[in-house]
């Protein structure tokens, strides 16, 4: 996970149709408690995929903002699937939030998936799962806790560290993710979204093998002194620990664990 800059300004479908937007699904997700209480059968009411995942909301988000990858994991989704607009503070229990521009994020299918967050968020000390206020749907704020870790409000790289523990055999180096000094909101992000699931840790192998590839056609290229080599090198380098790259925060702390130089990167 990396630290991710909002644009401060929402795009302007946001900017017209909040308002409308918003007083629509709270008035359904009043009708919708009022229905359960009374056993009536209603479909639940939520935020609309069509309203929320608006062409040019995920444009800023995908392109602007999180450069194609989730927010948690770092992770871009292969195949036919595609990045999710993900509500930081679920919008099944903080419905005023569901189209507001500072809840809104981009996340793989498995981080945001029922396995992992989906509805879940911890609040205060105690990691308490928030609920939603049935009597006023609409009442709950961004004024609760928040135990996860926001990459556009927090710094990630205060929250976690990364380990690196090296086979023996075959070379093969296995990261780690984890909260740094224990804290609570480090352990919870990475529990919460599944940030440390056999699946992710193997694709960090992977990355990491990529890695060590071009670190090794770096030093061959040094010591034969073939610049042109060395600079296509650097130039993958930089490419792998640039916010567009994935896993990048991975990378970057796996150079320093190998002792990059990175004004190589800024140099060359």
């Amino acid at each position: 996970m990396i630290a991710v800059t909002r644009p401060a300004i929402a795009p302007e479908v946001l900017q017209e149709k909040q308002a409308e937007w918003t007083q629509s699904l709270c008035s359904a997700r009043k009708a919708f408690y009022d229905a359960e209480a009374t056993w009536a059968a209603t479909p639940v009411a939520d935020a609309k995929n069509a309203w929320y995942g608006h062409a040019e909301i995920r444009r800023v988000l995908e392109e602007e903002m999180f450069h194609h990858k989730c927010a948690y994991c770092e992770g871009r989704v292969r195949g036919h699937d595609h990045l999710e607009i993900e509500h930081f503070r679920p919008q099944s229990i903080y419905p005023a939030l569901a189209y507001d521009w500072h809840n809104l994020l981009l996340a793989c299918g498995i981080c945001n998936g029922r396995s992992y967050k989906g509805d879940q968020f911890p609040l205060g000390a105690s990691a308490r799962l928030a609920e939603p206020n049935r009597e006023q749907p609409c009442v709950l704020d961004d004024s609760d806790e928040a135990v996860l870790i926001n990459p556009c409000l927090d710094d990630p790289a205060g929250f976690f560290i990364w380990r690196f523990e090296e086979s023996p055999v075959g070379k093969e180096v296995t990261p780690l993710l984890l909260a740094r000094e224990g804290n609570l909101r480090g352990s919870q992000t990475i529990t919460i979204c599944g940030l440390d699931r056999l699946s992710l840790t193997e694709n960090h192998r992977e990355k990491l093998g990529d890695v060590n590839i071009v670190l090794s056609l770096l030093h061959l290229a040094s010591g034969m002194r073939q610049e042109e080599k060395r600079i296509e090198a650097l130039t993958k380098l930089r490419a792998l620990v640039a916010p567009e790259g994935v896993y990048s925060s991975m990378v970057r702390a796996y150079l320093a664990y190998r002792g990059f130089d990175f004004s190589l990167l800024t140099s060359a």
